[in-house]
């Protein structure tokens, strides 16, 4: 179910590595609310909703294929979704049922038959 006038203007992520040592990966892609440089069809089914391949990016950085990348906030499903397309095991949680439906809708409209457990 699409959100309606659900935008997210902005985000910030940021990641430290390492004892005191500071790197920035800047990622661009064209992505503020509804108008996405990838996934121009695609519905908006959570108010902070990513684009896969944005997730993939950061994916590849510090994940290697084979890798487990788990996200427990999961939203749409788009770190899941770069997973998959990267060849890593991905493990995620929702406490909303409904954005835990559109993800299974998702990873289903792609052949994905994700493993479900309660």
């Amino acid at each position: 179910p699409a959100i309606p006038n659900a935008f997210g203007e902005a985000e910030l992520a940021f990641v430290l590595e390492g004892a005191g040592r500071k790197r920035i990966r800047i990622i661009r892609h064209l992505w503020a609310g509804m108008y996405r440089a990838s996934e121009h069809r695609d519905p908006r089914l959570h108010p902070t909703q990513k684009p896969i391949k944005v997730q993939g990016e950061i994916v590849e950085w510090y994940t290697e294929p084979g890798d487990l990348v788990a996200d427990w906030y999961m939203g749409a499903g788009a770190v899941g979704l770069a997973c998959e397309e990267r060849g890593r095991i991905f493990h995620g949680m929702d406490i909303a049922h409904a954005y835990l439906a559109a993800t299974i809708e998702r990873f289903a409209q792609r052949g994905l038959k994700p493993r479900l457990v309660e």
